[in-house]
């Protein structure tokens, strides 16, 4: 027994190595064959080996059930070709492991056609350098701590930058760290230099992963010496363009300054009826990448015009003026979003390069503020991905507040990322103000992942307004006229007699997000909810709903939390982290909740 044992054993490793040899993946369909050359790796050299009865154009597809990752398109010769690919998506994304469908189709210059196909495994993915984006192009030296460069490899290993002089070879200073995979890293001139602060000139940053020298992004850096003179605020005339526009107009206001409230990006400014801090307000503004039309000005205050968050609504009104400043965008890149067309435009140097399908906000009920507010924006810090409702997001970059740029929402299941959840999403506004953008290239080759890893900080970004459109959706949600329901059209025949009503009716409410707690960085903070908690028990939280959810028969939440003695095991990769201590479980009964959802992403 043992003897035969061995024998297989040794079989299959002869037809393992076979198959490596020849390719495990290979298809035959008169005389047109493919095969596979080893294992298919992200970020490593791959190829297909080709054998073709003619010449003509090959097009091969990688692709799942659900979308087409890549498409290699060559013309060959007949004969023996080898394809070679770097096992990625589209803009070199990298595909997760699994099995896919290659698909080879040889239209020959005859006119036959040919087409095999086969599945193939694409395995674990080697080390990458996804992006190196500096903020900026220009240092200055008495404000190291205000440049800064964020990068991510795909695995873990060794960064490697290398501050190189321009006419000289050897660089002035190199600093070496160790990188996390798929974590976004942000790095400070000073923390990079250390005390080997350079002299004013021009330079070449270059980094590189240690273990790919080969793959390297050389960025121009120009250092002097102070910051310039702050700019003074002014009246700004237009900032936003008018549809029609040509694509130099556009970029010109692209490149203009943007006047920011000088406050932290989560921050709210509130924008008063007259220049009086004890006006009403008509709205509120984000901080640092919000840009403001300024109208007028007083000795101490600015009349501005822009889209406040909370209804996505035009407002003008008084700022005080010594909360503002002054910032310039990236010189490169530029993104238009037609909310009326639910476009994304991505221009370069004055010139549209790409326009993608995306999703923007709607307003619902009692939460107006998801409807995506218009105006001139700088993009701010690349962030995690994150998981939301049971789907997850990837690629995100900040650009107002909490309201982010980010690829459709996809569901995590047997195939991995199923776009299906977020395919239907595109060309429609949807439920939260962020901007979903497809996953799949447009006709320029751009998509999600390519706006990532190439959009650097301080992009400008302005937002289309579509005050029609948003003037119904916002009707709808605040319930001034009846909403769209399948009933809808049965509650509306009068003539029929009403269904008797058998008294066997059960009511459930459904609750939102309840936080039972808060972030780390609030402990400790006394104007926190579990400050208020320990001055005013667990019934202070839902007093105000208590009387509503007592006269049903089941009331249902989701828990947007972890009741935890301690912080140990937080997953600080994460943007949303919420703890509360497991006593804090009593708000939900002393409010009358009688069901609670844990499947979340807290």
């Amino acid at each position: 027994m043992t003897g035969k044992i061995l024998r297989r054993f040794s079989a299959v490793l002869v037809l393992l190595a076979c198959m490596w040899l020849c390719g495990a993946g290979t298809a035959d369909g008169d005389g047109f064959t493919v095969k596979r050359i080893g294992n298919i790796h992200p970020y490593g050299e791959n190829a297909f080996l080709i054998s073709a009865p003619e010449a003509g154009t090959l097009e091969i597809t990688i692709r799942d059930s659900i979308c087409v990752y890549r498409t290699l398109t060559q013309n060959i010769g007949a004969g023996e070709t080898t394809i070679s690919w770097d096992g990625c998506g589209y803009n070199q994304e990298r595909l997760y492991e699994k099995s896919y469908t290659v698909t080879a189709a040889l239209k020959a210059d005859s006119g036959n056609e040919y087409a095999v196909s086969f599945a193939s495994p694409v395995e674990y993915a080697l080390q990458w350098l996804q992006y190196a984006l500096p903020s900026s192009d220009t240092l200055y030296l008495d404000d190291l701590d205000g440049w800064f460069i964020e990068y991510r490899t795909v695995a873990q290993g060794r960064i490697r930058m290398e501050l190189i002089p321009e006419g000289r070879d050897a660089p002035l200073f190199t600093y070496t760290a160790q990188v996390t995979g798929g974590k976004i890293n942000r790095k400070d001139f000073a923390s990079l230099a250390g005390k080997q602060i350079p002299e004013a000139g021009e330079y070449t940053l270059a980094v590189y992963e240690e273990s790919r020298p080969g793959q390297r992004y050389l960025l121009p850096l120009h250092i002097t010496e102070t910051t310039p003179a702050a700019d003074q605020i002014g009246v700004t005339g237009e900032i936003m363009p008018e549809r029609g526009m040509t694509d130099p107009e556009i970029w010109d206001l692209m490149m203009q300054p943007s006047v920011v409230v000088d406050i932290d990006s989560f921050k709210h400014q509130n924008v008063y009826a007259e220049p009086d801090r004890s006006s009403p307000s008509l709205g509120t503004l984000h901080g640092q990448s919000q840009g403001l039309k300024v109208i007028a000005l007083s000795e101490t205050w600015a009349k501005v015009g822009a889209w406040n968050h909370e209804e996505a609504e035009y407002v003008e009104g008084w700022v005080p003026l010594d909360k503002l400043k002054i910032v310039r965008p990236q010189g490169e890149y530029g993104i238009l979003i037609d909310k009326q067309k639910q476009t994304l435009s991505v221009y370069r140097g004055g010139e549209k390069i790409d326009t993608l399908l995306i999703s923007s906000g709607r307003a619902e009920k009692n939460s107006l503020y998801q409807e995506t507010a218009a105006g001139c924006f700088l993009t701010g810090y690349h962030r995690v991905n994150f998981s939301m409702n049971g789907k997850k997001y990837d690629y995100v970059i900040q650009y107002d507040g909490g309201n982010l740029l980010h690829q459709i929402p996809y569901a995590w299941g047997e195939d991995k990322r199923d776009f299906s959840a977020g395919q239907p999403y595109l060309g429609a506004k949807a439920s939260h103000a962020c901007i979903r953008i497809q996953a799949e290239p447009g006709n320029g080759g751009l998509n999600a992942y390519w706006i990532w890893t190439h959009l650097p900080y301080h992009t400008r970004l302005i937002i289309l307004d579509d005050p029609e459109e948003r003037e119904k959706e916002t009707i709808l949600a605040t319930g001034s006229m009846p909403e769209y329901s399948p009933n809808m059209l049965a509650d509306s025949r009068m003539d029929e007699e009403p269904e008797e009503d058998t008294g066997n009716e059960i009511i459930v409410t459904f609750g939102g997000d309840a936080v039972l707690g808060g972030r780390e960085n609030y402990w400790g903070n006394p104007e926190s909810m579990m400050a208020l908690l320990a001055e005013k028990g667990m019934g202070y939280p839902l007093s105000g709903l208590r009387s509503l959810f007592a006269r049903d028969d089941l009331t249902a939440v989701n828990l947007e939390c972890v009741l935890k003695e301690t912080k140990e095991g937080e997953d600080t990769n994460k943007t949303w982290r919420f703890r509360g201590l497991p006593e804090y479980a009593q708000i939900l009964p002393e409010g009358s909740v009688e069901l609670v959802n844990t499947a979340n992403n807290h």
